[in-house]
């Protein structure tokens, strides 16, 4: 549904459940017909997007801060 259409979703579900396929341009067309729906899609897609960006921004200051801690500790020498 979002360009450049790299990212997949994927889910877990302890019980019996159905899956079903929707492919994107009806999607469009539902959301289209159907503002509430297009709603609740975009603001679980922002949920999910925001989630990936916390643990990258977690990962990104990780990385940091190990290189700045070996940065200093040979600098120190």
């Amino acid at each position: 549904l979002v360009e450049p259409h790299r990212f997949t979703l994927s889910a877990y579900c302890d019980g019996d459940s159905e899956l079903i396929e929707i492919g994107g341009k009806h999607m469009i067309s539902v959301c289209a017909k159907r503002p509430h729906v297009g709603y609740v899609l975009m603001r679980n897609l922002a949920k999910v997007l925001g989630s990936r960006m916390e643990r990258i921004q977690s990962l990104f200051e990780r990385e940091i801060e190990l290189n700045v801690s070996s940065f200093e500790g040979k600098r120190g020498r």
